[in-house]
């Protein structure tokens, strides 16, 4: 199993047609998870970035039905995943 990334996404104004891309992104390279990086601060508290991943997450996840076959979805914490600077 492999992550990477296929392409950058620009943000329609309707969260549904996101949906709909990577929907159709997913179903074109036979996807199984979709993976959202958890930006929480180093405190383990989620801020404004976080919080928008979750609104990510739970957004996809209302929109399952575009999906097929529906793939698994995670939130990746990913504190400690670059260096600071």
């Amino acid at each position: 199993l492999i992550a990477s990334p296929l392409q950058q996404l620009v943000r329609p104004r309707a969260f549904v047609e996101l949906a709909g891309i990577i929907a159709d992104l997913a179903g074109q390279h036979f996807v199984v998870g979709i993976v959202i990086g958890y930006p929480l601060h180093l405190s383990g508290q989620a801020g404004d970035a976080a919080n928008a991943a979750a609104e990510m997450a739970r957004g996809l996840s209302r929109q399952a039905h575009l999906f097929h076959p529906i793939p698994w979805l995670c939130l990746y914490d990913e504190r400690l995943s670059t260096a600071a600077v």
